[in-house]
């Protein structure tokens, strides 16, 4: 097997993909999932598609994880970027794992996806929203 010049083309294609998603999910999430009243029908929308990026980041970083673990390093590569881009990794599982825990606490995935009930009148009760006390209240 020969020793690779550069990261496949996928990797690189995932990682811009979750890169773009991660930023459309914090610019989302401060300005129409934050922004809205829980008891704003429209607010339902904006945490759909919020919920959709989020999840759509998570799921190509982690094919992008199983995908790098399985591919050859290029040798140019250094213990600097190898560590930033763990960094990353931790960020975008740190980003999901309170919001996933959130979701499923409020019984979300029904209200949001199959209109099967109401969202609360606030996340601020729940454990998994403690994690993220810095954001913004949504």
């Amino acid at each position: 097997m020969s020793v690779p010049t550069k990261y496949r083309r996928i990797l690189i294609v995932l990682n811009w993909l979750v890169a773009v998603l991660v930023i459309l999910g914090l610019l989302g999430g401060e300005s129409l999932v934050s922004e809205l009243k829980n008891n704003d029908p429209a607010k339902i929308g904006a945490r759909t598609g919020h919920t959709i990026i989020g999840g759509t980041a998570l799921i190509l970083k982690r094919a992008r994880l199983v995908i790098r673990l399985r591919a050859a390093v290029p040798p140019h590569v250094n213990l600097a970027s190898m560590q930033a881009h763990q960094s990353l990794y931790a960020l975008v599982l740190a980003m999901a794992g309170p919001g996933v825990a959130t979701s499923l606490a409020a019984g979300l995935p029904g209200t949001l996806f199959f209109g099967t009930g109401t969202l609360p009148a606030t996340f601020d009760d729940l454990t998994a929203r403690a994690a993220m006390a810095s954001s913004p209240k949504h």
